[in-house]
């Protein structure tokens, strides 16, 4: 449940960004990009727990199959760069996107039909509706990100790159 709460104000931020800054031509995107399962996700979950949902196989090599969401850190991170370069989202924001495309709505009743541990398709409508926000209680969006940019450092235990992206922030004028 923390989870899927984090997921919804991480959404309803991006939303919130999009609208207060959109006269800037400030725009924001939340996106799933999938289970990367060759990340810290691996190296800090429990092999058991990795079998048991099928992430890894008996070598423990991950398993990647895009069409149930399991991609390499590239195909997860395509849906990153697709809204940052894909003109399909020239003027919009506010969006959710999922596989490189803007994931659809599903209504909350919906979300009972979904099968356990089917990947997740689309977005609930409560997690870009401005007005959920009132159901989180007061939040702080004071600022948008302006900028980002990216920094890189070998991971001390595999040596292999490891990316953090720092947003820049400026306070909006109300």
């Amino acid at each position: 449940l923390s989870y899927a709460q984090s997921k919804t104000a991480n959404i309803l931020h991006a939303v919130t960004v999009d609208e207060r800054g959109r006269d800037e031509n400030i725009r924001a995107f939340s996106l799933h990009p999938g289970t990367i399962v060759e990340s810290s996700f691996k190296r800090h979950t429990p092999p058991e727990v990795l079998t048991a949902f099928g992430l890894v196989d008996e070598n423990g090599d991950a398993v990647i199959d895009p069409s149930k969401s399991r991609k390499t850190v590239e195909q997860g991170a395509a849906t990153s760069v697709w809204c940052a370069t894909s003109p399909q989202l020239d003027g919009s924001g506010g969006l959710y996107a999922q596989d490189c495309d803007i994931a659809p709505l599903v209504e909350p009743s919906d979300a009972l039909n979904i099968e356990f541990g089917s990947p997740p398709r689309g977005v609930m409508t409560y997690a870009v509706d401005p007005d959920s926000l009132q159901t989180f209680g007061p939040a702080d969006f004071s600022g948008a990100v302006t900028r980002i940019s990216a920094h890189s450092k070998p991971d001390e235990h595999t040596g292999e790159l490891m990316f953090f992206d720092y947003g820049l922030t400026r306070p909006f004028m109300e």
